[in-house]
């Protein structure tokens, strides 16, 4: 590929930048999801659609922006892909701005290196990953991109000013932005002599900072209006700071042993690995060399967001820890970088090697994650949550503890109205005070119904959650008071995923229906559903299946066997 001499640097940076933008965003939509995704995908939408509240840490203003984008003429589930798709597409461009306005170049080639490297980066199979879902981690990386781009520019009172305002917009999206903390007190120690000059800017930086983060008013006021997704609500001081420190989350931070934290270090060495074509690691090894030796202070910028990064990610245990990887993958591309503008400040010959090597790796990558990331024909998630629907009456009430279950059933009950005679309660919310809201919402006859029950077990609930002495025996005692009433609910039959553990006997006989467990009480009559069921599917081979996703469809298969008997819960 050759580009011809300019005398207009600007316009040959921006041309680039916009085919980095549209090539990316063109892959992204062509690659999207068709619908909601597994773990959170339903509930965000859900919750953008009805302006509610979202799980811990509440994410307002990733919920402010993703309602304007459901405004469009599209489903609501195409809107929001496209929300990921375009802030995933963004992040790269700016990247791409990043690095060429960082090495000061103003030859075509220079441009060409860094455009050819941002693509790269965006097909790696993180990055490729969140611009064709609704997750908060596409808005997150459109953030943390842009402030690296103010990070690496020579220092302002501007820059520090944009910067802590993009900083506390960050925090309104995703409170993961602490681990970028370390870096922005760095950049503000580094150029202390320059901010004492004029101690006005940093107190309008605290300003600014102060005034992004007002974002946050939103969880309270709008929890205060009783919105149907209501998680946690965070009306009140005490419910506001939990749901925002994401408390619930705290049993699974740094409660790993030493071997533990070494596998997982192994694990998370195997994802960024793969993150790049083998190709372009010599040139990220050569760059950590190069910024030290001729970039000092991007370079410690980097290499703390990439440590301080790895050691949080280490010590936290959720389903989608890959993605808090994102900052990590960020700085190693841009140490690649360093190294591709130092080569191609080279001889002729050289600068074509490595230009190169960065487009042949281009298509090395596509190859390599085009089949895993891939999701356009993608309907596991939506299979699972209609082969429940299709497996219990009307009138249904099922007891699920998957959430890879609930989140895409929301999607389907309360955005596409489909089996709206059935529910489907968390067992595991029903832990939560504020999921007895949601459930006057949703069937207010059931909530009456177990209302007596309810409030013998606030009491102890909300001192638990108050994070004051409790009674553990009588707490949970009262919590299957609770999930025995809704069993013995006369206006609903009764059907269990087999994700549910009960702690008491249930009040009858439990026969296997379609993809659910049938509770068949005593008087009741039981007609096995006929279907249709549909495995779940995934639009790719065996081969480039996710771990979760091989899962789900032995799952799938668990009931089939006629003549084995029901998995039973436990008691």
């Amino acid at each position: 590929m050759t580009i011809s001499p300019s005398n207009n640097p600007a316009r040959t940076r921006f041309s680039l930048g916009v085919g980095v933008f549209l090539s990316t965003l063109i892959l992204y939509l062509l690659t999207s999801y068709p619908n909601v995704a597994y773990i959170d995908s339903g509930e965000l939408a859900i919750v953008n659609y009805t302006l509610g509240v979202a799980h811990p840490t509440g994410y307002p203003l990733y919920t402010l922006l993703g309602r304007l984008f459901a405004l469009l003429p599209l489903s609501l589930i195409a809107t929001q892909n496209l929300f990921g798709s375009l802030c995933t597409a963004l992040a790269v461009t700016i990247l791409y701005l990043s690095i060429s306005h960082l090495q000061k170049g103003t030859r075509p080639i220079q441009f060409l290196a860094a455009a050819l490297a941002s693509l790269l980066f965006a097909i790696g199979g993180l990055v490729w990953s969140q611009g064709v879902t609704n997750e908060v981690y596409s808005l997150h990386l459109l953030f943390i991109s842009l402030m690296l781009y103010f990070l690496l520019q020579p220092y302002s009172s501007r820059n520090l000013i944009l910067y802590a305002y993009l900083l506390g917009l960050s925090f309104g999206n995703h409170m993961s932005t602490i681990l970028t903390l370390p870096v922005f007190v760095a950049y503000v120690w580094i150029n202390r002599d320059c901010w004492r000059e004029n101690t006005n800017r940093v107190w309008q930086a605290v300003g600014m900072f102060a005034l992004a983060s007002t974002v946050y008013l939103y969880l309270p006021l709008r929890a205060a209006l009783a919105p149907m997704m209501n998680w946690g609500n965070p009306s009140g001081w005490d419910n506001l700071l939990r749901h925002v420190s994401g408390w619930q989350y705290q049993v699974w931070m740094f409660d790993r042993s030493g071997a533990e934290l070494w596998q997982q270090l192994g694990n998370f060495a195997a994802i960024l690995f793969y993150q790049f074509p083998f190709t372009f690691w010599p040139l990220i090894l050569f760059g950590i060399y190069v910024g030290f030796k001729r970039r000092r202070q991007a370079a410690v910028y980097l290499l703390l967001m990439l440590l301080f990064n790895i050691i949080y990610t280490l010590n936290f245990s959720i389903a989608d820890i890959d993605n808090y990887l994102l900052p990590a993958v960020a700085a190693l591309f841009l140490f690649a970088t360093f190294a591709i503008y130092e080569l191609v400040r080279k001889p002729d010959l050289l600068q074509k090697i490595v230009i190169t090597l960065v487009a042949v790796s281009i298509p090395l990558g596509l190859i390599f994650n085009w089949e895993k990331q891939d999701q356009s024909g993608n309907y596991g998630a939506v299979d699972g949550a209609v082969n429940f629907l299709n497996s219990c009456e009307k009138d249904a009430l099922i007891f699920c503890a998957n959430w890879d279950y609930i989140s895409p059933w929301l999607y389907l009950r309360f955005y596409e109205q489909r089996r709206e005679d059935v529910l489907i309660i968390d067992t595991e919310l029903v832990r939560r005070s504020w999921y007895f809201d949601w459930i006057r919402q949703v069937d207010s006859c059931l909530y009456e119904y177990i209302k007596p029950e309810v409030e013998a077990f606030l009491p102890y609930l909300r001192r638990f959650e108050a994070g004051r002495s409790y009674d553990q025996k009588t707490i949970e005692k009262t919590y299957q008071a609770i999930l025995l009433k809704m069993q013995n609910y006369p206006a609903r039959t009764i059907y269990l995923d087999t994700s549910v553990r009960l702690g008491l006997p249930p009040p009858g006989e439990l026969k296997t229906s379609g993809k659910l467990l049938r509770l068949v009480r005593e008087g009741e009559t039981f007609t096995p559903p006929q279907g249709p069921f549909q495995e779940p599917r995934f639009g790719r081979s065996e081969d480039d299946l996710s771990e979760r996703e091989r899962w789900h469809i032995d799952l799938y298969h668990r009931l089939d066997e006629p003549e084995s008997e029901p998995p039973r819960p436990q008691e």
